[in-house]
């Protein structure tokens, strides 16, 4: 099937215009980055509501566990509202996941609205959101699996696959510097 020349030329345009449009849109939120680890220590801090459990319990867990594998420093997890308001009122690096996300910062939980509309959201569907401010940075996501994609999505973006269950098919990349540059992404999968 041949495209005529101007429709070629639109596709290009737009395409061009997505590109150029994208990367100033990064460069305009471009900030310091955060770092999480280095040297051996850590001043991060894994926030979660005490309610937490399973999946949403675990992707803390996880993502402790991953930190320390990478730099050899694991930061602690914190569910009490007391030391979890410390963390929120300090200048180190916090992760605040799940639940606790969406109520620490109620626009996540409309821009995963906006993204699955309550019409759309079934028992089979996901959706997740990444979002660094300052030092803090959510995740969350719209159930309890979502929550755990969500700190699944971040260790992707260091490098951190697991191709099998067992240390045997973990491949996590050692970084004596751990540090995450501007984080907003949002996804959904609608099944």
């Amino acid at each position: 099937m041949m495209m005529r020349t101007g429709s070629r030329k639109r596709a290009w345009t737009a395409i061009l215009t997505c590109w150029v449009g994208g990367a100033l849109w990064a460069g305009a939120a471009a900030g310091a980055d955060l770092t999480i680890a280095a040297g051996g220590r850590t001043d991060a801090v894994i926030c979660l509501s005490a309610e937490a459990a399973g999946q949403e319990r675990q992707a803390a867990e996880d993502l402790a566990r991953t930190i320390e594998l990478m730099s050899g420093a694991r930061p602690a997890i914190v569910t009490d509202p007391t030391a979890i308001a410390a963390a929120l009122g300090e200048d180190l690096p916090v992760f605040v996941l799940g639940e606790l996300a969406l109520d620490t910062l109620p626009a996540l939980r409309e821009a995963l609205r906006e993204v699955v509309p309550p019409t759309r959201v079934r028992r089979e569907g996901d959706a997740i959101v990444l979002r660094r401010d300052g030092n803090r940075v959510y995740l969350a996501g719209i159930n309890e699996r979502s929550h755990y994609f969500a700190v699944t999505r971040l260790l992707n973006r260091w490098g951190c696959y697991w191709y099998m269950p067992t240390a045997f098919g973990e491949c996590i990349p050692e970084r004596p510097t751990l540090t995450l540059s501007d984080l907003n992404e949002i996804h959904a999968v609608l099944l």
